[in-house]
């Protein structure tokens, strides 16, 4: 027998008790059941909180969905969802109702990275499009020896590409001002992100550190890769997370990569991302990471765990959509230390 419950959108009042079931029924300690500020700079907009909840009449939670907005308005937003937990026992269908309610609410896509790939079949019964981002790294070709990756094969690509572009670190004050500019432009990729998520999600984060590197194209800064260092004991890689701009400027920066990886001596960089062409990625000097590569590329760190894992993707989009490591939640830290 179903037993009755109501859905909804959580509030401010609801922020303690879906902590509470974070920590009970999703991960025990988990940063979001134990890190009430930060719990709230993830998932609070004004007096909303960026959860779809199920509560049973006498008003405990037995349900939940979250999700992260790209936009500050909710409306024709595009969202990433994350945390998804239904409890047995009350409605076999209790989680894919809060998945339609979700659907239904008025938000231009709804997607999400790092999705379990037995849920698939779910998110393809109700219209979604599932699949897999790419996993490409490039290897600095002056090291010999590697730690945070194993290394079995070492691949080298030569720069062949007659296109070379430059690229600049941006400082905080430079970042927010590209930021600006660039958002008002309303570049053509999806989903799009706004100045106040850019912001929110990278420029102010408050235990990561990103960095932002601009690719210039005749003088002109006109796209970004924002990225992130990561330090396992002595040594250090740099992940990208994400990409604003035009994708065509990828392939130009195989050399400036390339001095990049010697200047500060990263083991490798890699980026997760879907809806870049192959090529693309190919010119600007990455391996794509395959089934057959024997190479060891991590992607969990808070544990460090040396292991190549696959990241699985849905979206309700009908246009095309670019995904990054950045979105969702797939790059929020473990444990929180003010950076």
């Amino acid at each position: 027998m179903i037993q009755p419950y109501t859905i909804r959108f959580a509030t401010l009042h609801d922020v303690d008790q879906i902590m509470s079931f974070i920590h009970t029924h999703w991960q025990n300690n988990h940063i979001l059941a134990r890190e009430k500020s930060f719990f709230q700079y993830e998932f609070q907009n004004d007096q909303a909180i960026n959860f779809v909840i199920a509560e049973n009449k006498i008003n405990e939670i037995i349900a939940i969905l979250g999700f992260i907005n790209y936009t500050k308005q909710y409306q024709e937003s595009d969202i990433a969802l994350v945390m998804w937990k239904a409890l047995q026992g009350i409605d076999p269908f209790l989680g894919v109702k809060l998945l339609e309610f979700i659907g239904a609410s008025g938000f231009r896509s709804v997607s999400s990275v790092g999705i379990n790939s037995k849920t698939a079949p779910i998110y393809q019964y109700l219209g979604y499009q599932t699949g897999v981002l790419s996993h490409y790294y490039q290897l600095n070709p002056m090291l010999h020896e590697f730690n945070i990756a194993t290394i079995q094969q070492k691949y080298t690509k030569l720069d062949k590409t007659t296109t070379q572009y430059d690229i600049i670190k941006l400082n905080s004050v430079e970042a927010g001002q590209f930021l600006d500019k660039f958002t008002a432009r309303k570049y053509s990729h999806l989903p799009y992100k706004d100045k106040w998520y850019l912001n929110k999600r990278y420029l102010n984060h408050p235990v990561y550190h990103y960095h932002f590197y601009a690719i210039i194209v005749n003088h002109l800064a006109l796209s970004i890769i924002i990225a992130r260092e990561v330090v396992v004991e002595k040594s250090i890689i740099l992940r990208i997370v994400d990409f604003l701009g035009d994708t065509q400027h990828i392939r130009g920066i195989h050399h400036a990569l390339n001095q990049l990886l010697l200047n500060k001596e990263y083991e490798y960089i890699d980026c997760y991302q879907f809806g870049i062409a192959h090529e693309l990625m190919h010119e600007a000097g990455f391996i794509l990471h395959t089934h057959h590569d024997l190479n060891i590329i991590p992607n969990y760190f808070e544990p460090f765990i040396k292991k190549n894992i696959s990241l699985h993707y849905c979206t309700n989009s009908k246009e095309k959509m670019y995904f990054f490591k950045g979105d969702g939640d797939q790059d929020r830290p473990n444990y929180f230390r003010e950076k």
